[in-house]
């Protein structure tokens, strides 16, 4: 058997980018978040960033926060992801895309701050509300 018939019948014991995405895409129902075709653009695009990262040897490094990261660690995160906190990064994209430079970078860092700067947001907003 050569390696690509090895490969072949051994590729269900790593799934390619693709099938990651698109087991994402049904995980965070982005056909029900996504209101046009744009954005559902920008959650797959979303999702193919979170897929990137799954690839990636846990024991490797990755850039996030401008600082080197165990994969492991961010792939931990990024397990407990939900479809709402998919909905507030796709959020913070289109209201800053005109300054983001690396929108690959940006997302994955930005999906990693998540659950802690959602969270913050959410908590600005309520202060913000009761002030007011």
């Amino acid at each position: 058997m050569n390696s690509k018939q090895y490969a072949y019948k051994n590729r269900s014991v790593r799934p390619s980018v693709s099938e990651i995405a698109a087991g994402l895409e049904k995980k965070f129902e982005i056909t029900c978040l996504a209101r046009d075709q744009e954005k559902l653009k920008l959650y797959r695009a979303i999702c193919g960033v979170i897929a990137k990262v799954m690839i990636i040897p846990p024991e490797c490094y990755i850039v996030i926060n401008k600082m080197p990261t165990y994969a492991g660690d961010v792939q931990a995160i990024y397990e407990k992801l939900t479809g709402a906190e998919i909905e507030w990064v796709a959020e913070k994209y289109c209201a800053q895309k005109d300054r983001v430079q690396n929108p690959h970078e940006w997302m994955r860092t930005t999906l990693y701050n998540s659950p802690e700067d959602m969270e913050l947001d959410l908590l600005n907003q309520v202060l913000t509300d009761l002030g007011g």
